[in-house]
């Protein structure tokens, strides 16, 4: 069974650890630096109202996946837009409902923040296809590119 949680002191080590996963899989350019995982983590749990949410998503009380989503307001309204910042589910959990119920979660936030759009994506090139066919099921659309430059 599928559950999701909102990230706190005691689910902490989850999110360590399948960030750890991540990295490995879908950035292995870049260092694994579980310190400033930690230091990120710990900011986001002690903002009261914050604007940045990290979701996850257990199997069975098994960490399976995460989401880390944005509040944003846009700068020629007073409206918000809520976006997926990073989504990622363990390799043996992918096809199951973990990815559904975390942005589920999402659709959650922007309907707690009266959002107007909700964005989600894909901006590390890993599965890029398969992740977008995967957020068109759930009824989003292609609105655009992304590039990236690594330094």
């Amino acid at each position: 069974m599928i559950t999701v949680e909102e990230l706190s002191k005691h689910n902490l080590d989850d999110l360590i650890e399948i960030s750890k996963i991540n990295v490995e899989e879908t950035h292995p350019h870049m260092p694994y630096e579980e310190d400033v995982i930690r230091h990120y983590a710990n900011y986001y749990m002690s903002l009261i109202d914050s604007d940045i949410r990290v979701y996850l998503a257990y199997n069975d009380n098994k960490p399976v996946g995460y989401l880390v989503a944005y509040v944003k307001p846009y700068l020629f309204n007073r409206g918000v837009s809520v976006g997926q910042e990073m989504l990622y589910v363990v390799p043996d959990s992918r096809g199951g409902k973990a990815a559904i119920a975390l942005m589920k979660k999402l659709d959650d936030l922007a309907k707690e923040n009266n959002a107007l759009e909700v964005y989600a994506g894909v901006a590390n090139g890993y599965n890029t296809e398969k992740a977008l066919k995967f957020f068109e099921r759930l009824g989003y659309e292609k609105v655009g590119s992304y590039v990236r430059k690594v330094a």
